[in-house]
């Protein structure tokens, strides 16, 4: 017999509404959770999401890639 554990209180997002505050596809937001950059929550079958570890991600800068839809564009001055 297991213990059911209580479950963090907040806000919860599906694996698409994540992904679209996230400005990425559903696959993308797999692999944030694959490689342990983003917290998943499983209820039975369905995941689910904290909005604080959404906005978490967010606030991480990108390492590789394209820009996130809606981001603002970053620029790199040369200072001399």
């Amino acid at each position: 017999m297991s213990v059911a554990l209580p479950a963090p209180v907040g806000n919860w997002l599906t694996v698409g509404e994540a992904a679209k505050r996230l400005g990425m596809t559903t696959g993308g937001v797999h692999t944030l959770v694959r490689r342990k950059k983003l917290r998943r929550y499983r209820f039975g079958r369905a995941a689910a999401f904290l909005d604080t570890d959404v906005e978490r991600v967010l606030e991480q800068p990108p390492t590789t890639g394209r820009p996130r839809k809606g981001q603002p564009q970053r620029s790199f001055k040369t200072v001399i």
